[in-house]
């Protein structure tokens, strides 16, 4: 039987995060052929009134690239989102603490992944 008592839950103050906020200065970017041609794809069904969705994966928010998210968000460039559950662990890390990702190979190795509070 699993033993919860067993576990030692550490404050998130103790772990080693491997990626840390800094805010954006500037959402510019130089896209790439495909990258434009996809842009375009997406304008041109934003002028038809049609829905654009969204979807990543949790390395979006890790990257800090939430920032271009909002932005496209607040200029209606998309209508809907949809994540996983580790972005929403990411993005609230970052709100909370300031850091995010902690080291998967370390952690599990040692027992403490996942079991900070």
């Amino acid at each position: 039987m699993f033993d919860r008592k067993r576990l030692h839950i550490k404050s998130l103050a103790e772990r080693k995060s491997k990626t840390s906020y800094y805010p954006v200065t500037s959402l510019a970017y130089n896209l790439n052929d495909k990258e434009s041609e996809f842009i375009d794809e997406i304008v041109a069904d934003i002028k038809e009134k049609k829905k654009v969705i969204l979807g990543f994966g949790a390395h979006f928010i890790k990257n800090k690239c939430q920032h271009y998210l909002w932005e496209l968000m607040a200029t209606d460039y998309i209508t809907h989102i949809v994540t996983n559950g580790a972005s929403t662990i990411h993005d609230f890390e970052f709100a909370y603490y300031g850091e995010t990702e902690e080291d998967v190979r370390e952690n599990l190795a040692n027992g403490t992944f996942g079991l900070w509070e």
